[in-house]
Parts: structure tokens; sequence; C-alpha cells
């Protein structure tokens, strides 16, 4: 994955160390690898959302530490990891709303999960929910909604609203072509 933000590209990679990179786009025509950050553990990152002056990274299942990762950006030259909390599962896709992370997983039994980073150096998993039994890869958020793509052969597409009643509430789930109907999601 990869974020830009003024002169600065941010960019996480499938390395097993100095996963997370900023590159300097002043001039570019020639690009810099500015600074790196080790991630906790040994797996691959796979996505980065930006929110202010932190990093949000999610990376594939990690035996060794965490998946969901806060790193600070404020000075680009010298990123550094603030905090970590564990999916259970490796995190496919990752939207930020200020300081709460929507993710999608590979675990069937908690597909989207819901994390509070409010305090950088402690984020917690407020919330994890069943969507159905397979893995998702990508969702978008936009302000009032989740969408959420699949990523089997069993291609699902949801649209999820949070409720004040009912939590959150899948409002349309298409399969392939076929439109199967509202259910809610617990």
């Amino acid at each position: 994955g990869v974020q830009a933000l003024g002169n600065y590209a941010y960019v996480v990679t499938d390395n097993t160390a100095a996963e997370f990179q900023v590159i300097d786009m002043t001039t570019l025509t020639s690009p810099i690898l500015l600074a790196t950050a080790d991630l906790p553990g040994s797996a691959a990152a796979n996505e980065l959302d930006l929110s202010g002056d932190k990093a949000y990274v999610i990376t594939a299942n990690n035996a060794t530490g965490s998946e969901f990762h806060v790193v600070d950006v404020a000075d680009p030259g010298a990123p550094s990891v603030n905090g970590s909390v564990d999916l259970g599962n490796g995190g496919n896709a990752i939207e930020m709303n200020g300081t709460t992370a929507m993710i999608v997983t590979s675990t069937a039994a908690r597909t989207l999960q819901i994390v509070d980073a409010s305090l950088p150096t402690a984020p917690i998993l407020s919330d994890s929910l069943h969507l159905s039994d397979q893995a998702y890869n990508g969702l978008f958020f936009d302000g009032t909604r989740i969408y959420v793509a699949g990523s089997d052969s069993n291609m699902e597409f949801l649209v999820l609203q949070i409720s004040a009643t009912t939590g959150w509430e899948c409002l349309e789930k298409k399969a392939d072509v076929n439109l199967t109907g509202s259910r809610t999601v617990q």
C-alpha cells in the first residue's frame, strides 16, 4: 500500500523488516528513501492509511506479534511505532475515521474489526463482527456507511450502517449478481 502527503510517500512492503518506508518526493525525478521503521513481529505489511500525523498499518497474520500498528510520522525522517494491537489474523484492508480504524481480515469469525487508536501508544480492539464465513479484501467508509468486498469465488459486496439500537446493520448484501437482501450482523 501507499499513501502520499505533501512531499512524502508512505509505503508498506512485503518485507519482514523495515516494512514501513518514507520516500521523499521533493524532486519527483529522483525520489529518495528517507527513512524506514521496523514493525514488531515478523509479518509483511499489507496496507496503510494516514490520518493526521499518524500512519495506521496492518500486516499479514503475525504469529510473533500484532497485526495493527500506529506509526508516528510527525517527523517523516524519523517514523516510530507508537503502539500495536493483535487482531488475531492478518488485516487485508483498512479505512480510518479520525482515530477509529475499520479493518477487514482473513478471519471468518471476525471479518470486520474496529480498533480505537485514540491513545496511539495503546490501541484497543473495540469491536469484532462476523460478516460471513469468507475473507474480505476491500472496504471503504463514506462517513456513515462501510462498503465491504469479498475476495473469493463467492464474491460478496456488503453495505453496513451503524444503528443506535441494533449496532452494525447490513443494508445490502450482493452475492455474484443476485441481491440476497438485508440482514443484521451480530
